[in-house]
């Protein structure tokens, strides 16, 4: 099952957060075999937010780790769908948990999205999830290529009514890219301040969709990722009791997790 996360907004809107969390949670609590990755080719984000400085120096200086070293395999044509795993960094054992990751940026080049979209139908093979941040904007060459081979994707949309306009517009001059595929498609509304005198269903009330979860801001996660801890935080809390607004965060995604996992007998050859 391929889930890629996206906005149309590249950053503020924690689409890297999400994705990274969403993976974490489907990953420890339903026991999928589950491959986080991104685009590879905006920033760094999502291995600043997991991956502490030296973790990131030892795991690219080992042979021809990630990334790269999967591209050689694919252009000699050797490889397996259960090689993709030797390639990435372990966050859960057994690969309950895998991070496929960079050193470096790449150009979207033909090159690049053919090698990678090979890598992504390799890597549904082997592993039960696949969740990509879709961290490029929608009339970029690889958007459209991932969603040939994505069964879920998840729309993060902000509480701030301008963005979210300026979202579902865009949304709307695409709207026959996103038929042409045989998606899922779920809402999100992501830093949404339950105190707040507009409600979900008032802001989203003009676009005639199903009404989105309500995801929380929560300080806590910054704090995380600026440590490079992110998924080990998440790790820690999932069976907390205590009260904090990551515990009100962790409540609103594992709803969504739950409307993922709700469709995951649904796609064929799962």
């Amino acid at each position: 099952m391929q889930i890629a996360v996206w906005s149309s907004t590249l950053e503020g809107e924690g689409t890297t957060t999400l994705t990274s969390i969403l993976a974490t949670l489907i990953a420890a609590n339903h026991n999928h075999k589950t491959l986080l990755t991104h685009t590879l080719s905006s920033d760094l984000s999502m291995e600043n937010y997991i991956l502490k400085p030296g973790e990131r120096d030892r795991y690219g200086q080992i042979g021809e780790a990630n990334i790269d070293g999967l591209f050689r395999l694919i252009n000699n044509g050797k490889l397996e769908a259960n090689m993709v795993k030797d390639y990435c960094y372990s966050l859960l054992a057994h690969s309950n948990l895998d991070f496929l990751s960079a050193d470096k940026t790449y150009e979207l080049t033909d090159s690049f999205i053919n090698n990678y979209m090979y890598l992504l139908h390799k890597a549904n093979q082997f592993y039960d999830v696949v969740l990509t941040d879709l961290n490029v904007s929608i009339d970029s060459a690889i958007f459209s290529k991932i969603l040939q081979e994505t069964n879920v994707l998840i729309i993060v949309g902000s509480a701030n009514s301008f963005r979210l306009d300026k979202l579902m517009n865009k949304i709307n001059e695409n709207k026959e890219l996103l038929k042409a595929h045989d998606l899922n498609i779920i809402f999100t509304l992501n830093k949404y301040n339950v105190n707040s005198n507009m409600s979900v269903k008032t802001l989203i009330k003009p676009y005639h969709i199903k009404v989105p979860i309500g995801i929380p801001y929560s300080v806590e996660i910054i704090d995380n990722c600026n440590r490079s801890e992110l998924i080990d935080f998440v790790l820690r809390q999932i069976h907390s009791k205590r009260n904090g607004d990551f515990n009100d965060y962790l409540k609103k995604v594992n709803q969504l997790v739950k409307q993922v996992i709700s469709l995951y007998q649904e796609v064929p050859n799962v």
